[in-house]
């Protein structure tokens, strides 16, 4: 995706932009939108939501909640972030802020290095493995069981 790929669209008169990022069930991203600032030097401040956009028959209702469930890839969840990224590095520069951008960027990085991918590891040495994985797995080589390839 490139810059040209932010779509501005003017909902009731609220200004918000957004970069849809493609899964299989439909869109997710940033969406831009002017909120109230905190910085009493401007009326209002450049804020990002996440956004889900999928067809309405794949809502799902379940105890008062609604719930849109998607499936990004890495790449997808890598453009994601990159897209927060950049939305803050041009609040830093649009708004004279000082810039934290090196320290988030370090921070990100320590977050998903250190932080979660060892997390993740140690989960998986310490605690069982969850039935529906093996069941996963008993599913395939019972598959590959009848067509002969095991």
């Amino acid at each position: 995706m490139t810059e040209n790929d932010w779509i501005d669209i003017n909902d009731n008169g609220s200004f918000r932009v957004f970069k849809p990022i493609p899964v299989r069930e439909g869109t997710f991203g940033v969406y831009v939108y002017q909120g109230t600032s905190l910085d009493k030097r401007y009326k209002t401040y450049p804020a990002w939501r996440l956004f889900i956009r999928i067809p309405e028959k794949k809502v799902i209702k379940t105890n008062g909640f609604i719930e849109a469930r998607i499936t990004p890839s890495y790449p997808s969840i890598e453009q994601f972030l990159k897209d927060v990224l950049i939305h803050e590095y041009r609040v830093d520069i649009t708004r004279h802020r000082k810039s934290d951008f090196k320290i988030k960027r370090r921070w990100l990085k320590d977050l998903i290095w250190d932080k979660l991918i060892t997390e993740a590891q140690m989960e998986v040495k310490t605690y069982n493995i969850p039935q529906i994985y093996y069941q996963a797995s008993e599913l395939s080589n019972y598959g590959k069981a009848i067509y002969g390839v095991i």
